[in-house]
């Protein structure tokens, strides 16, 4: 369950995943869909029913479910990775603030 993890732990799991994935059958239940790009089939579930399968490349291009929960998930994402570094901005302006009245 990596939707819980921050970036950099997620590509840690994600990189342990893929070593521990190498030359087997794996079956992966995901909702974070990074997780499942290199797959090399995917089944795409809507209401317990197969709505999509294929691979990320052909899911894209359909531009059904699969690739609009994938976009969804980007756009969310990229917000996410903007808030934060909005966020590291205004600290850098604090602490420069703090800096000035200080010295």
């Amino acid at each position: 369950a990596t939707s819980a993890l921050d970036y950099e732990n997620e590509i840690i799991v994600q990189e342990a995943l893929d070593r521990a994935c190498q030359n087997r059958t794996t079956i992966i239940i995901a909702h974070s869909l990074s997780t499942i790009e290199k797959a090399n089939s995917i089944y795409v579930f809507r209401d317990g029913i197969i709505v999509e399968n294929g691979n990320h490349q052909s899911l894209m291009t359909l531009n059904g479910v699969y690739a609009e929960l994938v976009q969804f998930q980007q756009s969310k994402f990229h917000s996410s990775v903007e808030n934060h570094q909005e966020k590291e901005n205004r600290n850098v302006i604090n602490d420069y603030d703090q800096y000035r009245m200080f010295n």
